[in-house]
């Protein structure tokens, strides 16, 4: 199946795109399109998604979810945001 990946800042500049397609096996958790995007982006994607004091919200289909551990389905969007600094 597939889902889309989408993010910002930083992490959309390591990515090269807004979005990227990515192909998935059934299912598939949130957490492990996360993983994904860590392994194929390398070590500073991982510290930004997936690190201890990351801070990043993760939405699906445009709903923020508490818990990663969700299943996706065909279709789905997975946005990372990362906190935004500045003013």
């Amino acid at each position: 199946m597939q889902v889309m990946f989408s993010s910002n800042g930083k992490l959309r500049h390591l990515i090269g795109a807004a979005r990227i397609r990515m192909e998935v096996p059934a299912e598939t958790r949130v957490v492990d399109v996360l993983e994904n995007v860590a392994e194929r982006y390398g070590a500073e994607a991982r510290a930004l998604i997936l690190g201890e004091r990351s801070g990043v919200l993760v939405l699906v289909n445009d709903e923020m979810i508490e818990q990663s551990t969700i299943a996706v389905s065909d279709g789905d969007e997975v946005t990372v945001l990362l906190p935004m600094a500045g003013g």
